[in-house]
């Protein structure tokens, strides 16, 4: 099969055999309108009608799991030593999505939890086997066998004291959190510049005041610093 087919044959045996929701993206950002298909599954008429670049497994009460993304290996250890543990893992290109089960109770998502990490809960998606990214594919630590026994998403997981929902389309301080986002030459630096205009558009930002945010964290994060004329390109891009 080539990798349409397999991405196809991947969404519907989410969908059919584990009963997840899922949607298709394109570079990372769902390619349809996607809200329905957080209280509904698709069916297998719309998954063939769909893009075929990327797919996404929307998370939550409709699939019954709760996803700790880890952007690094690093943050991984953290939370496996400090948190919580399971046996149902996706390798990302850089750091781990951690899944675990929907508690029954509204999860709200959030960005860096604890410092660490990223919540995917009720309103939210990640991003799914076997997708692909700028280095390889995204891939199941083990193969994707059961997931009725997965341990219970702890909500202690998701401090109260953050506030950040993705599932209402608000990041509360962009600007502050993209400090966290550091841009190096030939370490993925498009990405991560990408990423940070994106995190500044779902803030609420508009374009131009988006650029002018991405102006001072360019001085600041990006090794070598972008050309105006990039930084430009990056954000119209975001905001397309």
């Amino acid at each position: 099969m080539n990798y349409s087919e397999v991405l196809v044959a991947h969404a519907v045996l989410y969908v059919q055999r584990f009963g997840f929701s899922v949607i298709p993206l394109v570079d990372k950002r769902p390619s349809i309108k996607w809200a329905e298909f957080q209280t509904r599954r698709p069916t297998l008429a719309e998954i063939l009608s769909w893009p075929k670049e990327q797919i996404a497994i929307v998370t939550g009460e409709i699939s019954g799991i709760v996803v700790v993304d880890c952007e690094s290996a690093e943050d991984a250890r953290w939370f496996w030593d400090n948190c919580g543990r399971t046996n149902v893992i996706v390798k990302t290109k850089r750091g781990y999505h951690l899944y675990f089960k929907h508690p029954g109770t509204r999860v709200r998502n959030a960005i860096k939890a604890n410092g660490r990490y990223d919540v995917r809960g009720d309103g939210g998606y990640v991003v799914a086997p076997p997708s692909k990214h700028s280095e390889g594919y995204y891939s199941w630590s083990q193969p994707l066998k059961n997931v009725s026994n997965l341990p219970v998403f702890n909500l202690q997981w998701r401090p109260n004291n953050d506030q950040t929902d993705f599932s209402e389309k608000v990041i509360r301080d962009g600007q502050r959190y993209i400090q966290h986002i550091h841009a190096v030459a030939g370490q993925n630096g498009h990405d991560d510049t990408f990423r940070a205009a994106n995190i500044l558009r779902e803030s609420g930002l508009d374009r131009l005041e988006a650029y002018i945010v991405m102006q001072d964290w360019n001085s600041t994060n990006a090794s070598p610093p972008w050309s105006e004329k990039d930084l430009l390109r990056k954000v119209r891009e975001a905001y397309k």
